[in-house]
């Protein structure tokens, strides 16, 4: 399959974000066990780098649920006809921005502005 037709396809981008919506599942509920399990040794040992890594894996947990929210929302926008399409300003998004993260919303202009309007103008955007 070409990437022009892997682009074009629905069913192709449906299948793709399906299968990353069960992975990310997976790994949320492997997580959540993960926690109920450690979340008694935490209260009962309460270092400060112990609350440290507490912070890092609550951040990654995070992280993966609003990826989860961002791949249910491109599953959407498959299904409505509106994939593709930046929901800020309604450009098409780039086939290479696409295709290295298949759940984006914003055209990269749209993205960089979202970002320094939420204080995240450290990091670099990826595509």
């Amino acid at each position: 399959m070409t990437k022009k037709n892997f682009l074009t396809s629905d069913e192709s981008i449906l299948a793709k974000l399906t299968e990353e919506k069960d992975r990310i599942r997976k790994t949320l509920r492997a997580d959540a066990d993960d926690f109920e399990e450690l979340q008694s040794e935490w209260q009962e040992r309460d270092s400060a780098s112990e609350r440290n890594l507490r912070f890092v894996e609550w951040d990654q947990y995070s992280s993966l649920q609003q990826a989860l929210v961002d791949v249910e929302d491109a599953i959407l926008r498959v299904k409505s006809g509106d994939y593709g399409n930046c929901v800020d300003c309604d450009s098409k998004i780039s086939d290479k921005r696409l295709l290295f993260d298949p759940a984006v919303s914003r055209c990269i202009s749209c993205q960089e502005e979202n970002e320094k309007a939420s204080g995240l103008t450290d990091r670099k955007l990826s595509l």
